[in-house]
């Protein structure tokens, strides 16, 4: 019995290790792959993904409620739940290519929870896979910061975290955790809160070196709206001068480690805008797209010429007779995810806080509170 049950322990951490490596292998193929498929089968192929989702969801709740019959009220409330996360996160999602995240670091944080249940049957196993998934997050996404045309994001670490977490839920939810009630030991505790500790540091650091900050910016004409770059820099972002502006946030971005970055984050808000515009129309929102109009029009026409794309003309009439919303009650929901208004200092505070706090708490585990018990 012995023999089997580490047999599948090792099957299990051979698993991890195979999806480990395969996260980190597509950092080079990622963006060809991408590319690949989109002008082989077409873009409609990562529709796929949000069908798989679905089924999985159908075949669970079917065996829930008709196989099993267990027609738990809570259970069921538990499961509509966890499928209306994984719903809004797909939706949510801007790039269907970022729905790899869902698989991939789902299956992560499963593996590991289920070889970290299966030594030590307690709480702390889900969160043994949330770690995993929060540090080659940041793992990936720093391979992807050095490696040329790819960009490392706090968001896609956030995107890999929530996918773990997601599919953890499920894995309680269907009952495959049966000691998931038990307390750990002190020890087990500590070691738990000093990786965390550890992870909050180097979070620290990868705010400074990696992730771009961004800056919440107010045009009293249309609204609020947030962007990687300062009001100055947009404000050199004319068509006439559009290769300036690119030599200028070059040389900014070199002080902060992004070289060759900024000019994709600027064409990325910028189609980020022109394309919610025409979501916010065809959600019957047309004040608010008149605002989204106006600053994609205001601050990134330059690559809107450069690009040569162009507002249809039925669009731009509609827009002329509408009344935007008043600046004061807009806020543009483009790059909404960035960590706006925070200066560097302020990470440091927040980042080694958070470090000395699990520190402290994992010293008491692992040593203080063992010397008090002992006496």
């Amino acid at each position: 019995m012995a023999g089997r049950s580490g047999e599948k322990a090792w099957r299990l951490w051979a698993a991890i290790t195979l999806t480990a490596l395969s996260i980190l292998g597509m950092v080079p193929l990622a963006r060809p792959l991408q590319n690949w498929i989109k002008g082989t089968v077409g873009s409609g192929i990562f529709i796929v993904f949000t069908l798989v989702f679905v089924a999985i969801g159908l075949e669970i709740f079917r065996r829930i409620v008709i196989i099993e019959k267990a027609r738990n009220p809570v259970r069921i409330f538990i499961f509509f739940l966890v499928a209306g996360l994984y719903a809004w996160r797909l939706v949510t999602l801007p790039l269907h290519v970022e729905r790899f995240h869902l698989i991939e670091y789902g299956l992560l944080g499963v593996l590991i929870t289920l070889a970290c249940n299966r030594k030590n049957p307690d709480f702390l196993a889900p969160g043994w896979g949330l770690a995993a998934a929060w540090l080659l997050g940041m793992t990936d996404e720093f391979f992807q910061w050095v490696w040329p045309d790819r960009v490392g994001e706090w968001r896609d670490v956030v995107i890999n975290i929530q996918s773990a977490a997601l599919a953890i839920a499920a894995l309680i939810f269907l009952g495959f955790l049966p000691g998931i009630r038990h307390r750990p030991s002190r020890r087990a505790a500590g070691i738990f809160l000093f990786i965390i500790a550890v992870l909050c540091l180097l979070s620290g650091g990868f705010f400074l070196k990696v992730h771009v900050f961004g800056h919440r910016l107010t045009d009293p004409g249309i609204g609020t709206f947030n962007s990687f770059f300062s009001r100055e820099q947009l404000s050199l972002t004319h068509p006439e001068n559009y290769a300036e502006f690119v030599m200028e946030t070059d040389k900014i971005a070199a002080s902060i480690g992004a070289l060759d970055h900024r000019r994709y984050f600027y064409d990325r808000e910028a189609r980020e805008h022109f394309d919610r515009t025409h979501l916010l129309i065809e959600l019957d929102r047309i004040k608010e797209a008149k605002n989204e109009y106006l600053l994609t029009l205001t601050y990134y026409n330059a690559y809107l010429e450069f690009q040569e794309l162009r507002f249809p003309p039925e669009l731009e009439a509609l827009m002329t007779r509408t009344e935007p919303i008043p600046p004061p009650q807009f806020s543009s929901r483009v790059m909404d995810w960035l960590v706006v208004d925070f200066t560097a200092q302020q990470i440091r505070n927040i980042s080694g806080g958070s470090t000395l706090f699990f520190a402290m708490i994992a010293s008491f585990c692992l040593f203080i509170g063992k010397r008090c018990r002992s006496r």
